[in-house]
């Protein structure tokens, strides 16, 4: 570096300006050295001290930089003028590079500021053997011309003609690098000693060829004048004509987004690979041909198959049997009409092992909404589906042994019901005979209780084999049983049936309903009221049949409703029965398919609400 330089530093900051200095004495430099931070001092500077090169902050507080490149324009200052400062976006460096600023270094990294000295001082004083070319080659008319310049693309142009060459880059190039075209025309190495140094070395081989290959294209990362780099594309082609003429021309565009996004694509992709591949359930897609194109490990681990052998193979050819296939296709249809569904599946192994499956199945459509195909979950659930045949197993057991159990019980039960009749009959004794009442009625109510959980039992495991049903005689049955109960005269009956289709059900299960909802409502009448009344109303609704058992009775206390469905359940201690009615009623009603709601007020009413399945 020349060491007699006068360079001007326009900086507020002593500190900065002190750093530069020295890296600048540590290069060798030894001239005049002079820092100013107003305009007055600016403009004084640049009549007095006659600069050979200006360096320049960025920020100012007394000085804009605008304003301090306006006025070295106006002043036509022959001295390079180069921004030394902090982090300069690729943007606004290429204002700066139009308005005049030759180089720009960054404070973070002095150690640059010597020799973009030395080049900035050549740009401006050598006389090169290079000239600009105001049209490439290529460009015949102003037309064409402009529309070069408007690409987001640069374009360069080298022709060479002996030892002679000229060069065109067009003027875009300050947007897309921040650097104007005189850079890389003033400066043959400006374009290759930016390029990333693990960049470097693929470019320049790839150059090497191009006298073999005419085309070649290629990706780099290209150092910005922030010192950041941005990711370039460029295709590059030579030609040689007859005459000896050379043509070396070529355009490159900023990638950089585009390379971001194929990381972020990429590292996605290998993210959401990994956890589909880790997943405990095994997943499957399969397009709209039920043609398997993608299954994880875990399917493979199920089924016990290798990846190649059900890729691309049809799903129907893991099915064994013809009803599966059946199944399958019936559910096919199903993703077709865009519904989503949970299912369980028996299906065999490579190996003949019988396993069960629990399929998640979605289907997958395209942007008009037209079917692609189907993803699928797969869960072996087969110890849960043993564990459940165990259960069920042991719970058949349970019910047929309290079946027997409460059976043989009954008939002691009814012999001790007889002996306490022809006891009565022969102790004529009031204490005794009271004695006697007390034992029946005991008896009387362990009876009731082994006979509802006969009825527990028939409806658990009985098969709801269905039958007509018609609900007026039904109830008609159920007012003959009761009409012995105490307070039954004294209740006015209303059946309404509304519905006048046909229904069939099992019909132990609608009478077991109806009998102790009717029950309950002729247990709890108010007392001494001279209009009780029971309703009983039927009528369709939303493909349900609603059963309404209505009683303007003593009401069910709101703290205790969501309870009186319990097995064994008494809402007071004055109630007479055996805990098991209304759980009775909600078991008919779950093993129907139906469901049942209570609203009730204290000493008003109640109404029990069934829907039942049509």
């Amino acid at each position: 570096m020349e060491s007699k330089l006068r360079i001007l530093h326009l900086d507020h900051s002593r500190q900065d300006s002190g750093k530069v200095r020295k890296e600048l004495l540590n290069a060798g430099y030894s001239g005049k050295f002079n820092t100013v931070d107003t305009k007055t001092k600016y403009i004084q500077a640049l009549k007095n001290f006659r600069p050979d090169v200006i360096l320049s902050d960025k920020s100012l507080p007394r000085l804009d930089l605008k304003e301090a490149i306006k006025i070295y324009n106006d002043q036509t200052v022959k001295a390079p003028f180069i921004v030394v400062s902090d982090r300069l976006p690729a943007r606004e460096s290429a204002t700066l590079f139009r308005n005049g600023v030759i180089d720009y270094v960054p404070k973070s990294n002095l150690s640059l500021l010597p020799e973009t000295i030395v080049t900035a001082l050549r740009r401006k004083q050598s006389v090169h053997n290079t000239k600009k070319l105001n049209t490439p080659p290529c460009a015949k008319n102003l037309g064409f011309q402009s529309f070069l310049d408007a690409l987001p693309v640069s374009i360069y142009c080298i022709q060479m003609i002996g030892d002679k060459k000229s060069v065109y880059v067009s003027p875009g190039i300050i947007d897309l690098t921040g650097f104007p075209a005189n850079n890389f025309i003033d400066d043959p190495m400006f374009w290759t000693k930016r390029i990333h140094p693990d960049d470097s070395p693929g470019i320049l081989k790839e150059m090497n060829q191009l006298n073999e290959k005419g085309i070649r294209e290629f990706e780099y990362r290209w150092q910005m004048p922030d010192g950041s780099y941005r990711w370039f594309f460029e295709r590059m082609t030579f030609k040689k004509e007859k005459n000896g003429t050379r043509y070396l021309s070529g355009a490159f565009i900023d990638i950089t987004d585009k390379k971001i996004a194929s990381e972020s694509l990429k590292k996605s992709e290998t993210r959401y690979r990994h956890l589909v591949e880790k997943m405990r359930e095994g997943l499957v897609y399969v397009d709209a041909n039920g043609h398997i194109e993608f299954v994880n490990d875990r399917f493979c681990d199920i089924f016990g198959v290798p990846r190649e052998d059900v890729t691309g193979k049809n799903i129907f050819e893991l099915m064994t049997d013809r009803r599966q296939s059946e199944f399958i296709e019936r559910k096919t249809e199903e993703r077709r009409s865009g519904k989503s569904e949970q299912y369980d599946l028996p299906v065999l192994k490579k190996d003949g092992e019988k396993i069960w499956i629990n399929v998640n199945a979605s289907p997958i459509t395209d942007d008009q909404g037209k079917y692609c195909g189907t993803l699928s979950t797969i869960s072996n659930i087969t110890d849960r589906k043993t564990a459940e045949e165990q259960l069920e197993f042991k719970i058949r057991e349970l019910n047929t042994f309290l079946y027997r159990a409460t059976h043989d019980m009954r008939s002691p039960l009814l012999s001790l019901l007889g002996l306490i009749n022809i006891a009565k009959m022969e102790v004529p004794d009031p204490k005794s005979q009271n004695y006697f009442d007390l034992v029946r009625q005991s008896t009387e109510r362990m009876d009731n209780i082994l006979t509802d959980l006969v009825d527990i039992i028939k409806i658990s495991q009985s098969a709801p084999v269905k039958q007509k049903i018609n609900f007026p005689d039904i109830i008609e049955e159920i007012k003959k049983d009761l009409e012995f109960t105490p307070g039954f005269k004294e209740i006015r009956f209303d059946v309404e049936n509304k519905f006048l289709g046909k229904y069939y059900s099992n019909r132990t299960f609608i009478r077991s309903i109806l009998q102790n909802l009717i029950d309950n409502a002729v247990k709890f009448k108010k007392e001494k009221s001279a209009d009780s009344m029971v309703r009983v109303t039927l009528i369709e609704s939303n493909n349900f049949i609603r059963v309404e058992v209505y009683d303007n009775g003593s009401g069910i206390p709101s703290a205790i409703q969501d309870k009186v469905f319990d097995m064994f359940f008494r809402g007071n201690e004055k109630s007479t029965g055996t805990g098991l009615g209304l759980y009775i009623v909600k078991t008919a009603v779950d093993r129907l398919g139906g469901k049942i709601e209570l609203t009730s007020r204290e000493g008003l009413e109640t109404k029990f609400t069934v829907y039942l399945p049509l």
